[in-house]
């Protein structure tokens, strides 16, 4: 994805302060966050195997939970990211609210999530995803958990009618074949369409309609 593309602000100039990236897994995010911006997020996960695999990215990690709501961390960040983290959560608000805590008044909370419950599929089951969002759902979730979205937008256009071949596709595949098949094409072909596609998507469209993603940026009330 084009990290965090936001339709009204220029990332670059963004102050970031103090990041936490929640559910921050094997440090993917990180890396990049540190190869394009060249500063380094705080991580946080459930999963101790997947941080003690993480070598660079990030200045802390944290094997946290964050209902915990550590004192310590009490305001402490300046920006939360939760990238493809909140589809996976039976409770939405609960844990919103949860991330909240940690954010400083004024800071904000960056989401992105799989978008569209029509494109729900056997990747999705499999991959533990509760739903797919679409807009209206993760704003009124993030209203009830006193945050207030300052943009929001689908992305991924170009991704949708393969997110549709996808869903017929994957229920002739065993269930540990699902992820592998659903994430990432065999073909060297079809990533280069794809990319092409999503380039032509980011410097064209500022919205669209539907896209395989939601991306939202909220705030924390001061």
């Amino acid at each position: 994805m084009a990290l965090f593309r936001d339709h009204k602000t220029d990332t670059k100039d963004y102050d970031w302060g103090n990041i936490l990236d929640i559910g921050c897994g094997n440090g993917a995010l990180g890396q990049q966050i540190e190869s394009q911006y060249g500063i380094r997020a705080s991580g946080c996960d459930l999963n101790e195997k997947a941080l003690r695999t993480i070598r660079r990215g990030y200045d802390q990690l944290y094997f946290y939970n964050i209902h915990q709501r550590n004192t310590e961390f009490e305001g402490y960040f300046s920006t939360i990211l939760l990238m493809d983290v909140l589809e996976h959560i039976d409770n939405p608000v609960e844990f919103l609210e949860a991330a909240s805590y940690h954010l400083c008044p004024g800071g904000k909370i960056i989401i992105n999530v799989p978008a569209i419950q029509m494109f729900f599929s056997k990747y999705d089951t499999v991959a533990g995803h509760v739903k797919r969002y679409r807009l209206a759902t993760i704003t009124n979730e993030l209203i009830r958990a006193g945050l207030k979205v300052e943009s929001a937008g689908y992305w991924g256009i170009a991704l949708v009618p393969l997110l549709l071949i996808r869903k017929l596709l994957l229920k002739f595949f065993r269930n540990e074949d699902v992820i592998e098949i659903g994430f990432q094409p065999n073909s060297q072909f079809i990533r280069q369409i794809l990319n092409l596609l999503m380039s032509v998507e980011i410097k064209l469209f500022t919205r669209t309609v539907i896209g395989s993603s939601l991306l939202v940026i909220a705030r924390k009330r001061c």
